[in-house]
This record gives structure tokens, sequence and C-alpha cells, in this order.
């Protein structure tokens, strides 16, 4: 831990700052508080308490943006509340910090749950808005590699696109 006064490292157990002797236990709570949030929405999902442990949850990722572990907790605690695509929208931040089997595999359950409920004309965009990340993976990839050009595809003959005028 850093000192808020003096900028000192100090040890986390410590009680108050060796260098400025500043009074440390509230920062230490301060410090503490996302991990409070996070058991305390832990309980509630063991309880079935879904709306309760998202809103916990919503806390602790806004103090942590990369606690994946809170994330999908999050993620699941969506679904238990009955709500995919909050849960869909959930998993794809974790996708942005861990591009994992298991982030990907809880994706894609989640995905295809919401896919299952949803009516035809919501299927239609969840088919484009999977096809739109892919690409935006590719060109990613692409770009990390270093590719100076990026290769466009030439419609196929009857594809649906802007018309001339």
């Amino acid at each position: 831990m850093i000192c808020p006064l003096c900028a000192a490292t100090v040890e986390l157990e410590a009680q108050t700052c060796p260098a400025c002797d500043l009074s440390l236990s509230e920062y230490a709570q301060v410090h503490y508080y996302p991990d409070l949030l996070f058991n305390d929405a832990l309980r509630r999902v063991g309880r079935g308490q879904y709306a309760e442990a998202c809103a916990l949850l919503a806390q602790v990722c806004a103090w942590r943006p990369r606690d994946l572990e809170a994330i999908m907790l999050w993620a699941t605690a969506a679904e238990g509340r009955g709500d995919d695509s909050e849960s869909v929208r959930i998993l794809l931040d974790a996708l942005e910090l861990d591009s994992g089997p298991a982030v990907h595999a809880a994706y894609n359950l989640a995905l295809a749950r919401l896919e299952d409920a949803a009516g035809p004309a919501q299927s239609v965009l969840l088919d484009l808005s999977a096809q739109l990340r892919d690409g935006i993976g590719r060109l990613e990839a692409m770009l990390e590699a270093g590719a100076r050009s990026v290769p466009v595809p030439k419609p196929e003959p009857g594809a649906v696109g802007r018309e001339s005028v």
C-alpha cells in the first residue's frame, strides 16, 4: 500500500505509516471495501438473491474494473436473475480481459440461452452482432501481427448492400 500523505510504501497490515505516522485504519477499510462487497454478493448468490448480488457486484466492478472473478460472478447473478442479455454484455467485458477457454465457454453458453429465448428479429441482430465482433477480432489480430494493409472482401453477387445513386 502507498501512504496517501507521504507516498511511502507501507505494508497492508500496518496501522500507521512508518514515515509520517499517519493512521491508516480508515484507508485500509477503503482498500478492502470491494472485497467486503464481493463476499456479501457471493453469499447473496448462494441464497438466490440475484438482484441484490448484481447491485453489489456492479459496485465491485466500478472499484475494480479488471477483477475477472467479480465480473464472472456478476454474469452468473444476472443469469440467475433471468437477465440473459445483461449476462452476455457482462461476459463481453470479461472477454476483453481474458479470452481464455473458460470465459469463452461461459459467453457461448449465455449467448445460446439468449438466442433460445429470442424471437426471430432479435436472433438476426444477435447473429449480426456476433459477425461484427468476429470481424473486429480478426482486424485486431491482423493489426497485432503487424499487417500493413487489411484485405477487404468483395461482396458476393446479389448481396445486400448500398445502391449507388
